[in-house]
């Protein structure tokens, strides 16, 4: 009885693990040159009347490691920003440059 009372926590963890993992999702894998987005939390500027909703794009210039990238402007992509996780780029879903449908 003592011996099926300690494995009992450990069952029901290794039960939330599972399903857990069920639900789990592997992250999208970002490529050198990929636009994205930074998730930053810059401070409120009311006097340079900018907010961080209209920061621009981003560009991934090298990946340092599995799950860092050096992130530069779209202006200027030979200056470095600053490097980021993955937990805080996003891909840019923009607008593509070609047209779906020819024109007439």
């Amino acid at each position: 009885l003592f011996l099926y009372l300690l494995g009992t926590p450990y069952r029901k963890q290794d039960y939330r693990k599972q399903y857990t993992d069920k639900c789990r999702t592997s992250g999208y894998r970002f490529i050198i040159g990929d636009r994205v987005w930074v998730n930053k939390h810059p401070l409120n500027s009311s006097a340079r009347q900018r907010t961080s909703k209209f920061i621009p794009r981003y560009v991934i210039l090298s990946q340092r490691s599995p799950t860092t990238f050096e992130v530069a402007n779209l202006e200027d992509p030979d200056v470095l920003i600053g490097v980021y996780h993955t937990s805080a780029l996003r891909l840019n879903q923009g607008p593509s440059s070609k047209p779906l449908a020819p024109l007439r």
